[in-house]
Order: C-alpha cells, then structure tokens, then sequence
C-alpha cells in the first residue's frame, strides 16, 4: 500500500486564506505606535493650513477692526506707561489711501510706484505734523497677530510706543491675489505727533524695513534669527534621530521578520509631537514692513 503525500496548497491560495502566517501579538504591535504619530503629524498639517488661512473672504472686517487695533496699540502703550492715541480722520485717510495704493498698484514698499513717499501721502490728507510713523502688514489672520507681529519688531514697536506720538489712523484692505502670493488682507496704521503751528519743513516718517513673521517670532517677542534657527536644528536633529533609529529597526525586523516589537515607542512619539511642533513654530505669519 503506498501512500500518496497531500498536495500543498497554492501560495495564493494559503495567502488569501490567512494561511501563509500567523500575526501574533508582538507582528500586531509593531505598528500601534505610527497611529499616534500619525495622528500628530496630521495634527500639525491642519494647525499650519489654519495658520495660512487669511479670512480674506469672510468676517475680514471684523478680525480687522480699526476700533481692535486701536484697543491693542493703547493697551500695549499703557503697558509701557505711554500715553495712549486718538484717532485722527486725516491720518486714518492716509492710511485709507496707502492701503489702497498697495492693493490697486499691487505692491509692497513704504514708498509708491509713483514715487510717493509716506510724508507726502500724510501731508496730502491735510495732518500738519512734525514727526510721523507707518507701519504695515500683510498675511496674518487677525489684528491681534498684526499687533502681536508689530511689537515683536524693535523698529515696528517704536513707532507704536514713541513718547511724541499723539495720533493715530488705521486702514484695512483686501486683495484677490495680493503680490501674487494669494488672497490677504493688508493693515496700515500712520503715526503722527501733530504740528498746531503748521510748520511744514522738517517732517520726518519712521519706516520700518520689511521682516517675516512666525509663530516663534510672536511668541519670544523677538524678531531675532536664533528662535527659527534652534527649531530648525530640532527638526533636523529629530529627523536624523528618527531615521537612524529605523533604518537599525528595518534591518532587525528583515532578520527577525514579524517577532521584533519595538523597544520604546513612546520615544518615537515624542520625537515625532517636538518636530511637528516646531514646524508649527516656524511657519511663516505674514509680512510687516
């Protein structure tokens, strides 16, 4: 009597069966530590596409207001034990016109393709003035960050909190496709110490140069280079970090297959929640100048 051996199965067959291997407990938890990361990473994807939203479309005029940056300027003057401002309709007028000015001529300078200097534009509006400021911003989601972002510039501040300053004028306006960057809402505010002798010589604008906000940048308060650059070198680091130790974890899991378990996940999650973080941090808020 001979006995016939039993036919193997077709791999496909055994595959679509689930009879190829078995996923033990330890395959299965190889992977349960990406569901948070991903999540985190995911996380950090909505936060920065939020953060580049510029409500260029609704409630704008709200987020805007000239009555909240007014609010915000006062507050911070108060802060620092200055006076506050009052609004002045020949300033706020300059500033109506340099708003829209960068939006009509579609750029970005304290001064005009034309050739128009801030002092000319103030002095057109009819406010006689011995000394004057102009600060503007772009791309932010609110007057608190445009205001936040102003004082977090040495030169911007200082318009914001110079001692001879008594008035003040605020103006906002919208572009489609501003510098073809894209939709953006463009905020300019016209400092003024008044001259009740109408004496013309001698006007001087304080012009702050054009910086790029962050979020670091708001939060130190500080406009300085080292905020991004540490984070810079924290995404880098982590990212080394991360990928040596997968490349040593793909290694051993092609020689020990589906039985090698990551050691310490919670180490890869953490790494993971500081990069995206920092990422975060460093995304850009908008333009001041």
């Amino acid at each position: 009597m001979s006995l016939t051996p039993k036919a193997k199965a077709p791999p496909h067959y055994r595959k679509r069966h689930a009879g190829h291997h078995r996923h033990s407990k330890g395959y299965s938890r190889v992977y349960w530590p990406y569901l948070p990361m991903l999540l985190i990473v995911l996380g950090g994807v909505f936060v920065n596409s939020l953060l580049s939203e510029h409500q260029a479309v609704l409630g704008w005029q709200t987020s805007f207001s000239p009555a909240t940056l007014l609010s915000l300027t006062n507050l911070d003057r108060t802060q620092y034990h200055e006076k506050v401002l009052s609004v002045n309709n020949d300033l706020a007028q300059a500033a109506q016109a340099k708003a829209s000015s960068l939006v009509k001529n579609n750029y970005w300078s304290h001064i005009s393709p034309t050739g128009e200097t801030p002092a000319e534009m103030i002095s057109s509006s009819g406010y006689q003035f011995i000394s004057a400021g102009e600060n503007l911003a772009y791309g932010f989601n609110s007057a608190i960050s445009v205001n936040s972002a102003w004082m977090a510039s040495p030169s911007h501040r200082a318009n914001i909190l110079n001692s001879s300053f008594s008035n003040v004028g605020f103006a906002v306006a919208e572009s489609a496709n501003f510098m073809n960057h894209g939709p953006a809402v463009i905020v300019v505010a016209e400092y003024g110490q008044p001259n009740n002798r109408a004496i013309i010589s001698n006007q001087v604008v304080k012009t702050p140069t054009n910086q790029s906000i962050n979020l670091a940048n708001q939060l130190t308060d500080s406009t300085a280079f080292w905020p991004t650059f540490i984070l810079a070198i924290i995404i880098v680091l982590v990212a080394g970090i991360v990928i040596i130790k997968h490349l040593k974890a793909i290694k051993k899991w092609l020689t020990e297959s589906e039985d090698f378990v990551v050691s310490h996940p919670l180490i890869d999650i953490l790494l993971v929640l500081i990069a995206t973080i920092a990422s975060i941090l460093i995304h850009r808020q908008g333009i001041i100048s």
